[in-house]
């Protein structure tokens, strides 16, 4: 309406977490028995257990960091990595600069993440693969200049990564403290166990709510508030992390894990594969197999 103005009320975009800089992007699995020494630098670095286990040096610190876990080495901290264990690890390493006082948070912190926050580390790979290429190996050199945006939106998944972990922190410690949540965290448990016992497809909606001792839509409910997926989707993530271990650890070939974890043909199970990791099978193997070269970096 002509002579008429709204009053606007302009509100600044202040950052939380701001990253400034990707330096290097590792996701391999290493070789049991492989050592990183350590070494030192000015940024941060973020290492992300995706299954398997691993000792992690942190100055003079020693931790044991399983699947799901993630530790955070702040500027000038000294880190080294021990794969001692049967179970070789899988691991996503990023390291950035980021200046933002609330990086405090993570000094000499380790923690395990939820499953919605393991959604944001996969959207995080796959625009590394859009925007560096499959071999996900070293310092970052953005190899499909036509990926529009990809080190932005690689920046901006890591920051909402962070912030994530930041939030969640307060909440956690309310949760804890109500008893109401004692009993859905126990059907969560004994949902979640029913799924890894029984990873070759055989399982249906209605015996997780059986096993659980809870309706459907409360099942559903709680998967989503507590998981970020519904309890199929999180099922079918739990698949294709064994995928990934049968691929890797068992030295399967596409064929034979697709029947293990009873897939009808192994080209559904790769077209399936792909949509959850990014990566086909066949290159996830190569990589693999490969990481006993790959896993030399920075020595």
């Amino acid at each position: 309406m002509e002579g008429w103005t709204v009053p606007y009320a302009p509100i600044p975009c202040e950052r939380a977490i701001e990253v400034r800089t990707l330096f290097t992007l590792y996701n391999f699995r290493f070789a049991t028995g492989y050592v990183f020494r350590g070494e030192s630098h000015p940024f941060w670095e973020m290492v992300y257990v995706d299954d398997g286990a691993v000792d992690i040096g942190a100055d003079e610190r020693k931790i044991m960091l399983t699947g799901g876990d993630v530790i955070f080495h702040k500027p000038g901290e000294f880190h080294s990595i021990w794969a001692n264990y049967a179970h070789a690890p899988s691991l996503v390493v990023i390291s950035f600069a980021c200046d933002s006082p609330a990086m405090r948070f993570f000094e000499n912190r380790f923690m395990r993440i939820l499953p919605r926050q393991r959604m944001l580390v996969r959207e995080i790979l796959r625009e590394a693969h859009a925007t560096f290429g499959e071999a996900l190996d070293g310092p970052v050199r953005v190899v499909n200049e036509a990926h529009l945006g990809g080190v932005q939106m690689l920046t901006l998944l890591l920051e909402a990564f962070l912030i994530s972990l930041l939030r969640r922190d307060d909440a956690q410690d309310a949760a804890r403290q109500a008893p109401e949540r004692h009993r859905e965290w126990g059907a969560l448990d004994e949902a979640v166990k029913y799924m890894r016992a029984n990873l070759a497809g055989n399982v249906r909606f209605a015996d997780l709510c059986r096993h659980a001792g809870m309706g459907a839509t409360a099942l559903k409910q709680l998967f989503r508030q507590q998981m970020g997926a519904s309890p199929m989707a999180y099922y079918e993530q739990l698949r294709m992390g064994e995928a990934r271990r049968l691929l890797a650890d068992a030295g399967l070939n596409v064929a034979q894990t697709a029947e293990a974890l009873g897939f009808s043909s192994p080209a559904y199970f790769s077209t399936r594969f792909h949509r959850a990791t990014g990566m086909p099978p066949t290159a996830y193997r190569k990589s693999v197999h490969g990481a006993g070269n790959a896993a030399s970096w920075e020595e």
